[in-house]
């Protein structure tokens, strides 16, 4: 949230791969720009890498 406005969404999921891997669908709805992203964990507590 941006003051009291939304900006975006984020949503948990799961893939369809074997294992399945938790990842956040984000959304940022910026109308000059906006972001469409998938975020996944790593390893040792990491920054989300995001594509």
């Amino acid at each position: 949230m941006l003051g009291w406005d939304e900006i975006g969404e984020a949503w948990e999921k799961q893939s369809r791969s074997d294992p399945p891997r938790d990842y956040l669908r984000v959304q940022i709805d910026d109308p000059l720009c906006p972001i469409n992203a998938h975020c996944s964990p790593t390893p040792k507590d990491s920054p989300l890498p995001c594509f």
